[in-house]
């Protein structure tokens, strides 16, 4: 089951709750953001922190090979050539 799925489903459990509830439900749900949002301004994540954690969002084998995609759009040249005056 993919993560929409489970998104879609918890989206139709919410909208079948009694409206008192849902307003504390969402109140609840602002309020951990806030605090995943402090969390994460109080602890700045280094590049390499960036880099897995793109990798880990990112499937690869839909993506294919990385090399294959951008061998065509690579510039093999050594670099400009430069006419001195």
């Amino acid at each position: 089951m993919s993560d929409l799925d489970l998104i879609a489903q918890i989206d139709e459990k919410i909208h079948q709750l009694p409206r008192n509830v849902t307003i504390r439900l969402n109140e609840y749900i602002d309020f951990l953001l806030q605090q995943n949002h402090a969390e994460t301004e109080s602890q700045p994540s280094t590049f390499w922190q960036e880099v897995q954690s793109l990798r880990a969002t990112i499937d690869f084998e839909v993506v294919g090979d990385v090399d294959e995609i951008f061998n065509s759009v690579r510039d093999r040249q050594v670099g400009r050539e430069i006419e001195p005056l």
